[in-house]
């Protein structure tokens, strides 16, 4: 028997609403299946999980040094994760608190799938300059993080306007599943386990009715009301207790506009060139002027050019990012 609940009472974690601001420029980047199917040892926070997202993505999209260190400075780590708040102390002993986090990998694959590397660390270093983190991937990660053969594609834009820890990661649990439109069946109990840890309120959520009002009706609401998808779960009952769930998973439609200007055809011809999707490249045309998008698009090719610097692993990344943090229109200021 299956039954299905949805929530739009949405509740919030106390203290963490004003630290996040949303950004709505399309920001995404391919995360290996066995990666997001994990299950952490202890809870994460919700900025932990979003510099987790923040972390790899910057890995993918940039090249490590010589001895496989990632740099990146905390204003940009701030801008991926949208942490609006001037308490860096917070966000450092954050990101020292996700380095001593072991992770089971995709715990949802049979045994035999899953190899050697069952459980780790994902960063096993991290160094904590005044302006600047550097951190190490893990060895039996790093390849598969860098080439995946199944992903998610999961877009930071979204991934900042949670304010809910285990929203989040029932989101990317759905997002794998996005174009199938349902998701896995999993046991109940492994799949509190991986939204929340292993260890988290292990007494609180010892029974389903509690983990379901209280974790997946809200974290259900908020997924529908922020998201670009909407999820309704699914329960399968063994007798009367329920053994399993799943989700029933839906991509909102958005309304496109016909572009008929010469103009901005053009320019939409020249981000696809770049590397930009073209569903993008049409949105970022709605959402800023024709002179914006080109003084971007002027900044980003200069960089490319530029053999004093390293070379743009990811040109597409590089104009999302400046255009962001309007680089061009700093720079024509000065």
């Amino acid at each position: 028997m299956a039954t299905t609940s949805t929530n739009r009472d949405l509740v919030s974690l106390p203290g963490q609403i004003s630290l996040f601001a949303n950004r709505e420029v399309p920001d995404p980047f391919r995360k290996a299946v066995e990666i997001l199917h994990n299950k952490p040892k202890a809870p994460l926070t919700l900025l932990q999980r979003k510099l987790f997202n923040a972390l790899v993505k910057h890995a993918i999209e940039k090249p490590a040094d010589d001895r496989g260190w990632w740099s990146i400075t905390l204003r940009s780590l701030q801008t991926d994760v949208g942490f609006d708040s001037n308490n860096r102390e917070y966000l450092k002993e954050s990101a020292r608190a996700l380095m001593s986090i072991v992770f089971e990998w995709d715990p949802m694959a049979p045994q035999t799938k899953r190899g050697a590397w069952k459980a780790s660390v994902m960063f096993p270093e991290v160094e904590l300059h005044p302006d600047q983190m550097k951190f190490q991937v893990s060895s039996h990660l790093r390849e598969l993080m860098l080439k995946p053969d199944i992903y998610a594609m999961i877009d930071m834009s979204i991934v900042r306007r949670f304010r809910r820890g285990p929203s989040l990661a029932i989101w990317e649990f759905c997002v794998r599943y996005e174009k199938i439109g349902r998701s896995a069946e999993v046991e109940w109990r492994v799949f509190r386990d991986m939204v929340l840890g292993e260890t988290a309120d292990s007494k609180t959520y010892q029974e389903y009715k509690h983990f379901k009002s209280k974790v997946l009706n809200t974290s259900i609401a908020e997924i529908n009301a922020e998201s670009n998808l909407t999820i309704a779960l699914v329960e399968t009952k063994v007798g009367r207790s329920v053994a399993t769930i799943r989700f029933d998973i839906a991509r909102k439609h958005v309304e496109t506009e016909v572009i008929e200007s010469g103009a901005d055809l053009e320019l939409l011809g020249e981000l696809i060139k770049l590397g930009v999707m073209q569903s993008e490249a049409k949105k970022l045309l709605k959402q800023h002027s024709v002179e914006q998008l080109r003084a971007t698009l002027e900044y980003t090719r200069r960089r490319q050019a530029d053999k004093r610097g390293d070379k743009l692993g990811n040109p597409a990344a590089y104009f999302r990012h400046a255009l962001a943090n309007g680089y061009a229109t700093v720079e024509v200021a000065a």
